[in-house]
């Protein structure tokens, strides 16, 4: 038995003999014939002296195992774990266990006899149970685990084997990290000029950035400027994988990186840590999601490894979208699909093309920007969407009646709040209807022209400037101004579909919708809808079939279709409705 564990035992045994003789002293020396079946006072009284050379209490500073400290752990957490780990070490300590309990089947520490052996006052009992709570340090960087009981009281607590494993003297990473860790030594003579970020015990903090960005890069910056080493965890880390990681970074000084692939996880990784003494660094390579516990900071997009320590607050201005469809659902043109695909490719490839092939391009910057026109409902909204998605981003939709003002100097003072915060975010920004901001320049003919014409120069210059993606959507490209033309990288136009490709939008719309005699290939060549309209009108038809309690007919799809055409001021005739036409009139 190493040392550490041997100052655990002297110190359970004192605690454990106090225990006994107030246990013997309330039962009395009253015969018990029964008494002897289970345990005996002689019995509990040779288990805790064998336990130890020497009687007499030990002092609890003197259970100084090497990195317990950087545990932070009071008084009360600290009596819990060396009761913990003595339970696994002391010959048949489960017998004084269960003589304690006064009931022999009950061998495992429970939260009641812990309230019994460490607290005299209420207000000890109170912080014993909170400090044994699902929430607390304890459980949350794996040291014990409290199994729930339908008594509370009965709980049972065993400590860990992880941190059995570590309080026994084994250096190796706990074995459920195998899968998913890497423990890395320190790098002392690794990149310090670029980290002018401080890492703190308890407030973990967030890199995030671009897919592109090397964040990882980043994080190893940091454990070298700290002289730190570093246990990595892999994307896909359990919750309970996140905490043993946690503690076995704790008790070796390390850096914790977490490395996620979705906002979701880095936003549960930081409130899972938050407030415990262990330093984290999470990073999101697509943004951070709503507004996590602990610190932020985004890397700056091609600029190595300069960090730009910000507050996470909403988006204003608009709504975050999380990506959903992928380019699956887009019905496109062969060519016009290849053209959607490759601004995600340009995303992707840009670091390649431009820093080590050297090539040069029209941005300052080197942003993405795309344009996508087309008339409505023909899925310029889905291909941003779906472009988000295959860059594992968010969408972020630029709402234009938050933005234009009738002030003057208003509406650019928001737009350069927009690019701001979308830059640290790590988004793809849209601006939907994009020709009412980035309208034709006009000839001058009174101060509202003129004043038009410099909000328009101004976003110029700011999609100039924006190092990221911005994909614009209009209705009307010939209102899209000339100069903004040439300074978008792809240009895609959006026909409406044929009617093959209205074959495949009824089916993706109808997918797993329950049918009955509906001929949805009929309706795609009798009707000349968008996606948009063929993606309402199937929605419609399945809200009138499911208040019905049936399934969706035949009726239910041309009655959609022929209020889908109306909408935009069409009138469906006996050839769209065909033999159902007296019928659907007659309503």
């Amino acid at each position: 038995m190493n040392a550490a564990l041997q100052r655990c035992v002297e110190h359970t045994a004192a605690v454990l003999a106090a225990a006994i003789t107030r246990a013997n002293s309330r039962r009395g020396k009253a015969f018990d014939p029964l008494r002897g079946m289970y345990v005996t006072e002689r019995e509990v009284d040779e288990i805790v002296v064998s336990a130890v050379s020497s009687a007499g209490h030990v002092a609890l500073e003197a259970f100084a195992v090497p990195g317990l400290d950087r545990l932070a752990l009071d008084n009360s957490e600290a009596h819990i774990l060396a009761l913990c780990t003595a339970a696994e070490v002391i010959p048949r300590f489960d017998r004084v266990v269960g003589f304690l309990h006064d009931d022999l089947t009950r061998r495992t520490l429970t939260v009641g006899l812990l309230l019994e052996l460490l607290c005299s006052t209420l207000d000890e009992r109170a912080h014993v149970l909170e400090v044994l709570a699902p929430f607390a340090k304890l459980q949350r960087l794996a040291l014990v685990h409290v199994t729930p009981d339908d008594a509370p009281l009965n709980s049972k607590v065993r400590i860990d084997e992880g941190t059995f494993e570590w309080l026994s003297g084994r250096g190796k990473l706990d074995w459920r990290l195998n899968d998913v860790a890497v423990f890395m030594e320190s790098n002392a003579g690794g990149e310090r000029s670029a980290i002018d970020v401080d890492v703190q015990a308890g407030v973990p903090l967030t890199l995030w950035g671009a897919p592109e960005d090397d964040l990882l890069h980043a994080s190893g910056a940091l454990a070298s400027a700290r002289d730190v080493s570093v246990v990595e965890l892999a994307p896909g880390a359990t919750l309970q994988q996140v905490q043993i990681g946690a503690r076995d970074s704790t008790v070796r000084g390390a850096l914790l990186v977490i490395r996620t692939d979705a906002p979701s996880q880095a936003a549960l990784a930081a409130r899972t840590l938050s407030g415990l003494p262990v330093i984290t660094v999470i990073t999101a390579p697509n943004g951070v999601l709503g507004r996590p516990s602990g610190a932020h900071a985004r890397i700056s997009p091609r600029e190595g490894l300069t960090i730009e320590a910000h507050e996470a607050s909403p988006l204003p201005y608009g709504r975050r979208v999380v990506p959903r469809r992928g380019m699956d659902y887009l019905v496109l043109p062969p060519q016009r699909l290849r053209a959607v695909r490759s601004v995600a490719r340009r995303v992707r490839m840009r670091e390649v093309v431009l820093r080590d092939w050297k090539m040069q391009t029209g941005s300052s910057r080197g942003g993405v920007r795309a344009l996508f026109a087309g008339p409505p409902g023909t899925g310029k909204t889905l291909a941003a969407e779906a472009v988000a998605g295959e860059l594992g981003r968010d969408l972020y939709v630029i709402d234009l009646s938050s933005v234009v003002s009738k002030y003057i100097g208003e509406t650019e003072k928001a737009l350069s709040n927009i690019f701001a915060q979308a830059a640290r975010s790590g988004v793809c920004l849209l601006f939907d209807e994009a020709d009412a901001l980035f309208g034709k320049r006009t000839s001058v003919r009174d101060a509202h022209d003129r004043y038009a014409n410099i909000e328009t120069a101004y976003l110029l210059q700011a999609i100039d400037d924006y190092p990221d993606v911005v994909l614009l959507a209009t209705n009307i490209l010939s209102n899209i101004d000339e100069a903004m033309l040439r300074r978008i990288d792809v240009l895609v136009e959006f026909p409406m579909p044929d009617i093959p490709a209205r074959r495949k939008l009824w089916e993706i719309a109808l997918a797993d919708a329950p049918l009955e005699d509906a001929d949805s290939d009929l309706i795609a060549e009798r009707f000349a809808l968008s996606g948009g309209a063929i993606q309402s009108a199937a929605l419609t038809a399945a809200y009138e079939a499911a208040a019905e309690d049936r399934r969706i007919g035949m009726l239910d799809l041309l009655r959609a279709a022929r209020d889908e055409m109306a909408k935009s001021g069409r009138i469906a005739g006996r050839m769209e409705l065909g033999d159902h036409y007296d019928a659907l009139m007659a309503e």
